[in-house]
């Protein structure tokens, strides 16, 4: 019988440390579940100070868009004037290829001139003394 006594003895000594362990881990998960609900009022309440600053940026975003569509209405007239500047070139560049081309013409009918004609056209043309 002796060692039925110390079996017994035994069995409650375990049965006292299980006991005593799932005690210990219930006060820690009750310790974690009471925690949890504390950090989460604390994360509800910074939540408005997110709104305030999302709001913030997003005027911000408001008045940049605001900008760009300026900017933009100011590049597409700035387009359109350079386009009218260009038609005016292209203009212009042709009335210079007339000019050049009936420059060329009279130069190169100047080569058709005798010397007397050459001379008797420099002097009526740069001669102050002559009348014309």
């Amino acid at each position: 019988m002796g060692k039925n006594i110390s079996t017994k003895e035994k069995d409650k000594t375990n049965g006292r440390m299980k006991e005593l362990i799932t005690n210990t881990l219930l006060v820690v998960v009750v310790g974690l579940i009471i925690y949890s609900i504390m950090v989460a009022t604390t994360i509800k309440t910074d939540v408005g100070t997110h709104y305030k600053k999302i709001n913030t940026i997003q005027l911000k975003i408001d008045s940049a868009n605001k900008v760009n569509r300026e900017l933009d209405l100011k590049i597409a007239k700035i387009d359109s004037n350079i386009s009218v500047l260009n038609n005016e070139l292209a203009g212009i560049e042709k009335n210079i290829n007339i000019i050049k081309k009936q420059t060329n013409d009279k130069v190169a009918s100047v080569d058709t001139f005798s010397y007397n004609q050459l001379k008797e056209f420099f002097t009526k043309r740069y001669d102050p003394n002559i009348s014309k």
